[in-house]
């Protein structure tokens, strides 16, 4: 996959999945604007990334200002092609503890702000004309109930739910969007993604043992992003895809 004519604009870049999805598309040639909250992170990944041109924007995307300030800067130098929204929080309450204020908070980083991120990065001024693809990484809780997940899985499954059908408005745009339902993902080498521990307590060969192939890397969602994003998707638009590592139960 070739991605020498591309700009893609990744969110959440300074966790582990955004960030293997920034590298891997700047060593096919992209040009990336990655953004987080994690300045110290988000300037480590930059310094890595291959090849020029690329920008690091911290921003806070619970703030409506940051993401538009984000996508204005980030297109002065060129139209977007394409988006990945990486950006996640995580709440884990049970449902005794689980206020409106906890609700909101999942939800907007979630899903309020992948809505917000995709209304303005697809209009004129900043996308490209000819069209391009956004990818929203979702999670296999927003079709299987874990514990104390209630909030989260909610927030994914409306963002899967947007996904469909804003794909009828990008369409008349040549713009396709989808997303990808995350399984158990392991942050680095020996390190368990945090879901796992906020579960199980540690024990996550339980978890891991309910998917097929056992627990992934970022750099399997990364290789599901970059297909979606290439040309080699573009029949594909409206829908959902699983990389979960076969996950059965």
């Amino acid at each position: 996959m070739d991605f020498s004519c591309s700009k893609i604009l990744i969110t959440g870049a300074s966790g582990y999945i955004g960030g293997a999805i920034a590298l891997m598309l700047s060593k096919k040639g992209a040009k990336v604007v990655i953004t987080g909250r994690n300045k110290e992170k988000l300037n480590n990944l930059y310094y890595a990334l291959s090849g020029d041109g690329h920008e690091a924007i911290a921003a806070d995307l619970y703030n409506a200002s940051d993401i538009e300030r984000v996508i204005v800067e980030g297109s002065k130098a060129g139209r977007f092609t394409g988006a990945v929204h990486c950006a996640a929080c995580v709440a884990y309450s049970p449902l005794r503890t689980l206020t409106t204020d906890k609700l909101e908070r999942t939800m907007h980083i979630n899903f309020f702000s992948f809505i917000d991120i995709v209304r303005t990065i697809t209009k004129k001024p900043y996308f490209d004309e000819q069209g391009g693809s956004i990818v929203a990484l979702s999670s296999i809780a927003a079709d299987l109930g874990e514990p104390c997940l209630t909030a989260y899985s909610a927030a994914k499954a409306a963002l899967d739910a947007s996904v469909r059908t804003l794909s009828f408005e990008l369409a008349p745009k040549r713009i396709r969007i989808n997303s990808i339902r995350a399984g158990v993902i392991k942050d680095n080498p020996g390190e368990n993604y945090k879901i796992l521990e906020s579960l199980d307590n540690g024990n996550s060969p339980l978890y891991e043992a309910k998917q097929l192939l056992g627990a992934g890397a970022p750099e399997d969602i990364a290789n599901v992003a970059l297909f979606l994003l290439s040309d080699s998707s573009q029949f594909i638009t409206g829908r959902y895809i699983y990389a979960d590592g076969g996950r059965f139960k």
